[in-house]
Formats: structure tokens, sequence, C-alpha cells
């Protein structure tokens, strides 16, 4: 730990809103923009953010001096204004039912009924479809919880040579 926090890093976190918890210090990298999210119970002393914030916004401003052009980075705060902006970028998995939830953010299956409650009211209901939802409309197989994708229609099928309807005949 540094200055009484633990660094947990976790690579390959999925850029949806309910990765953004109050007790954390996020780092997503968007591909144009890397943003540095602060939750509200993270902020430290003066809601300015742990003692080992600047490590981090250096090791984030050099990922974003890799690409061309490079990504912009921003820091924001739980509460602030300019996370409005941070959320809007990320995938609203809020909009989705418990289970397809659990598929694209496992970690979420460890809160207790209580706090995965707490955590999808702080979101505010969208029209921007998740990508589960975006999935199914475009009729694509979706990833279940604990096998296959579920079928959505003909699209994967038309994929592999052949269509298949919503019921598995062949349409030609």
């Amino acid at each position: 730990g540094v200055g009484g926090w633990v660094l947990t890093y976790a690579r390959g976190l999925a850029a949806v809103d309910l990765c953004l918890r109050s007790d954390r210090v996020v780092v997503i990298d968007h591909g144009t923009d890397i943003i540095i999210w602060i939750g509200e119970d993270a902020g430290g002393e003066g809601g300015k953010g742990p003692v080992w914030l600047s490590q981090l916004q250096s090791e984030a401003a050099e990922l974003a001096l890799e690409r061309a052009p490079p990504a912009s980075l921003m820091t924001v705060r739980e509460g602030d204004s300019m996370s409005r902006w941070a959320i809007a970028r990320l995938e609203p998995l809020h909009n989705d039912p418990a289970d397809a939830q659990d598929v694209a953010l496992p970690e979420l299956r460890q809160l207790d009924p209580a706090e995965r409650n707490s955590l999808s009211s702080r979101f505010h209901p969208t029209d921007d479809p998740s990508l589960r939802q975006w999935c199914l409309r475009m009729r694509l197989d979706v990833p279940s919880r604990g096998g296959p994708p579920a079928r959505a229609g003909w699209a994967t099928a038309a994929a592999e040579g052949s269509r298949a309807g919503a019921g598995g005949e062949s349409v030609v």
C-alpha cells in the first residue's frame, strides 16, 4: 500500500458505467480519451485524490502520447460536472438486466443486493443502448451467462454461409 492505500491494477476492466464505484480510482482507456475517474469515497484529503494520483496521471499521460494523434487526458471526480462527460463515453450497462451485467462485469456478482441497487441507481436512464441491446437490435448473438451465446436471429448464421431465421429455419 501507499500512504494507507492499497493499489490494485486490473487490466481489461470493461469500459462500462458500472465499473465506476465510489470507492475507486479508475483509469479508463477509451481510445481517443484516457479518463481518470476518482470516486467520491476515494478522493482522499480535500477531495484531490490519493497521494499517488500524480504518479497515475503521469503514467496515463505517457500512454496518451503513444497514440497518433495523442489521446486527450482528463481527470474527473465523481459528482463534478465533467463526470457526466466521462459516463457518457461508457457503455450504459445499467440499462441491462442483472444476469447480462454479470456477464459483462463479473465482479458485480460479489456485491450484495443493497450495494448493487445503490450502484445501479446512481446512473440515470438513457436512450443509448448497451452493447447487448445493440447486438440484439442487429440480430447478433449475445453472450449469455454460463452457456453459449443466445441466438438473436439470422445475422450470425449468415456469417457462417447460411441464413437461419429466428426459429432456426433456413431462409433463402
